[in-house]
């Protein structure tokens, strides 16, 4: 018996994904994920060390990601732990996010908010680029699509023109009209913050200060709740915003142990939630699960 179970550790011990301690009991009902315990996260492959953003595909093993710097799109097996292939669709280029609408188009942002329609036929990619008013004192880190209004969400690492302001602005644009909305479809700013905190003041204690400095790195749409998570790598910040009226209902501390760098976020069909974290200080890049409590 004894032997057996030496066995079994040497065997777990060797597994490819990191073991999490058991999560305490979440006490906050407003999301069923608890960012600092993934269910399960292994090191992505050396050609992913700089991943920036990732998009789940219709093959539920499948993960499309974009690292930062390389105009390609991998695919990426999460039950083999390997790249399938990967699609060339421009040179060099401070690629962020990215959204697959289907298996044969997808949607790449830069951190200039510049944005590239790329189509895929038989394994080639054809890209459109698509110019926007934002440039890259927005330093655009986020991408999703929100099929009921057609609209890709582009979120904000940076201030725009405004330095000193601590708002953080997400725009839109239609892929159907193929129109570019100025106005902010919606704002995280500090009296957002500070709404959240007079509501939850229990949480208060969890942070150093109620006055958050912070930059988005990454957007995506709850499936069923339509609710908005965001992730930010600059302030290690995990925020939830209401669908209807874009108030915050969660936020939370990451821990850097657990993501020392997330970069992008993404819900497939059954509302499992995955992050994926550049590598940091010679580190490989990271993929974190989430399964779906419901």
């Amino acid at each position: 018996m004894y032997y057996f179970l030496a066995i079994c550790s040497f065997i777990l011990s060797c597994s490819p994904y990191k073991q999490h301690p058991v999560p305490p009991k979440n006490t906050n009902t407003n999301v069923p994920y608890q960012i600092n315990f993934p269910d399960k996260s292994f090191d992505l492959p050396a050609e992913l060390k700089e991943a920036s953003g990732l998009t789940v595909t219709s093959n539920p093993k499948i993960i499309s990601i974009v690292q930062d710097e390389e105009g390609a799109i991998y695919n990426f097996d999460i039950e083999k732990n390997v790249i399938s292939n990967k699609i060339i669709f421009l040179d060099k280029g401070d690629f962020e996010g990215i959204e697959a609408i289907n298996d044969s188009l997808y949607y790449v942002v830069k951190s200039s908010g510049t944005i590239y329609k790329i189509n895929i036929k038989n394994g080639v990619a054809t890209p459109t680029k698509i110019s926007t008013p934002l440039n890259k004192s927005y330093d655009v880190e986020g991408l999703t699509y929100d099929a009921i209004s057609k609209n890709l969400l582009l979120c904000c690492k940076g201030p725009g023109a405004d330095s000193n302001s601590i708002t953080r602005k997400t725009f839109t644009y239609n892929i159907e009209n193929q129109q570019f909305n100025e106005t902010p479809c919606f704002e995280i700013t500090d009296d957002l913050i500070q709404n959240y905190f007079k509501k939850y003041p229990e949480a208060i204690p969890n942070f150093e200060t109620t006055l958050l400095r912070f930059g988005p790195s990454g957007i995506a749409i709850h499936p069923f709740t339509k609710d908005i998570y965001i992730i930010a790598s600059s302030g290690k910040l995990f925020i939830v915003l209401d669908a209807k009226n874009k108030a915050i209902i969660h936020l939370e501390k990451i821990d850097k142990k657990v993501h020392p760098q997330p970069e992008g976020i993404a819900f497939d069909p059954k509302g499992n939630m995955y992050i994926c974290d550049e590598g940091k200080k010679g580190g490989a890049g990271k993929l974190s699960i989430y399964y779906s409590k419901k």
